[in-house]
């Protein structure tokens, strides 16, 4: 049994001038920034882990877990505009100032487990399983399940591969396949909210407006991952490589959807696409000088793959606009 609790603290300090001769800082006469971020984060972890060997060759592993995350960030900012002259660049020295500021942070839940299994050092087997909430999400789609399997067989310790171990002075053949769901959660912390902005002012007088629709049925990207690959080794592994075929689909992938300007907003965050990633990969290496504990080694690896966009928001094209201005 294990429990881990963690609390992390980073205090963060920038200064930052331009003169008033800076291409920056010419229009207000110098100017002056000075922020701080405050970061947090609390962890809680707790996992109970169980093994057994029964017999020399039945081998069991079993963990199960329960995990709390919570992050905040603090940020602050005061500019100084219209400074004296390049000795005195403070705020408080500046002709105008500014300030602003905000504070935003998630919270997660995990519960987990993951069960092993392995026969004689020739066949495993494993299954994990996982639920996460993350308050990103609203409370009717927070909670996230993913799970996986996976599968290996390792034929050259098989009695019978004795002579081809011998003859072609193989020293690993390991089949291996998984299929397993994970996910991915938006990288905004309130997207699932109508959010309003409170620096609009008006005569004086603090004032605010609304700057996000809400989509309560935001949830998590799911990928479905399929996995099979063979590794092998010649020489006592100073030859060594392997061969894996992957499929991945993507789906509920998240993306700002252009919606009608009517609304008072020109997208809405929603969960609308599905990608399909698929290929091979290999890789090949090997010890060109393998003397004590001299190692001169060299390898290659290269993958050949397909990505294909499979849905988008009731498939229509969503331009993206490149933000450096060169839009292909």
């Amino acid at each position: 049994l294990s429990s881990i609790f963690s609390y992390d603290n980073n205090n963060v300090s920038d200064h930052l001038y331009y003169s008033a001769e800076h291409y920056n800082g010419i229009a207000d006469g110098g100017l002056v920034h000075e922020m701080r971020t405050v970061y947090e984060k609390w962890l809680s972890s707790t996992t109970l882990s169980y093994k057994a060997l029964w017999k020399d060759v039945h081998s069991f592993g079993v963990l199960a877990g329960f995990e709390a995350e919570k992050t905040t960030m603090d940020f602050t900012r005061s500019t100084g505009k219209g400074l004296p002259n390049s000795k005195l660049h403070t705020v408080s020295a500046a002709g105008t100032t500014e300030a602003s500021g905000f504070r935003q942070g998630y919270a997660m839940l995990s519960v987990l487990t993951k069960m092993d299994y392995n026969y004689d050092e020739r066949y495993f087997g494993s299954v994990s399983y996982r639920a996460d909430a993350s308050s990103r999400l609203s409370p009717e789609t927070r909670w996230g399940h993913f799970w996986s399997v996976a599968g290996a067989w390792k034929i050259i310790n098989e009695k019978w591969m004795s002579p081809a171990r011998s003859a072609a002075k193989l020293s690993e053949l390991k089949l291996r396949v998984s299929y397993g769901v994970n996910g991915t959660l938006p990288s905004v912390y309130y997207g699932y909210m109508s959010l309003m902005d409170y620096t609009y002012k008006y005569m004086g007088e603090a004032g605010g407006a609304v700057v996000s629709p809400a989509n309560h049925n935001l949830t998590w990207e799911t990928s479905y991952n399929a996995n099979a690959g063979v590794d092998f080794g010649f020489f006592h592994q100073r030859l060594r490589g392997t061969v894996e075929y992957f499929n991945r689909r993507s789906m509920n992938l998240l993306q700002d959807v252009p919606i009608s300007m009517t609304t008072g907003f020109s997208t809405s965050l929603q969960n609308v696409g599905e990608i399909t990633n698929q290929g091979v990969e290999f890789e090949l290496s090997g010890d060109i000088i393998a003397v004590g504990d001299w190692r001169w080694s060299a390898g290659i690896n290269g993958a050949f793959v397909t990505n294909r966009v499979d849905k988008l928001y009731d498939g229509r094209d969503i331009i993206w606009y490149d933000p450096t201005g060169n839009d292909k």
